[in-house]
Formats: C-alpha cells, sequence, structure tokens
C-alpha cells in the first residue's frame, strides 16, 4: 500500500498516469464515435493500441 501511495505522490508518476489515463478516455470516444463501435470494444481496443501489442483482431476502416 505504501508503494500505491509513493507514486501518487510523485509528479513524475502523476503526470504519467494521468496522460495515460487521458490517452485512454480519449480514444475510447474517438473509436466509439468515428469506427460505432461499442464501448467496450473502444476500451479494448485503446488499450491494445496504447500498449503496442497490436493483437489485429480489431481494426479501424475509416480514414480521417
Amino acid at each position: 500500500m505504501n508503494s500505491i501511495i509513493s507514486f501518487v505522490k510523485d509528479a513524475e508518476y502523476r503526470n504519467l498516469l494521468v496522460t495515460t489515463v487521458f490517452t485512454t478516455v480519449v480514444g475510447i470516444f474517438v473509436y466509439h464515435k468515428l469506427e460505432n463501435w461499442a464501448w467496450v470494444d473502444s476500451f479494448y481496443f485503446s488499450v491494445v493500441a496504447l500498449t503496442t501489442v497490436e493483437f489485429g483482431d480489431l481494426t479501424p476502416h475509416k480514414q480521417i
């Protein structure tokens, strides 16, 4: 538990956490609106894309 508290108190790690959550949330909304995917699929693809795993089971079809 102390490691979690120290993680949140450290400004660099806190900024990294906020940036990661923000990027994931923006990705969820973009994939949901542009691709008309379900929220769960949008969340899944955003996390997979952010972690650069790229399974290939979902792929965007629209070009911006």
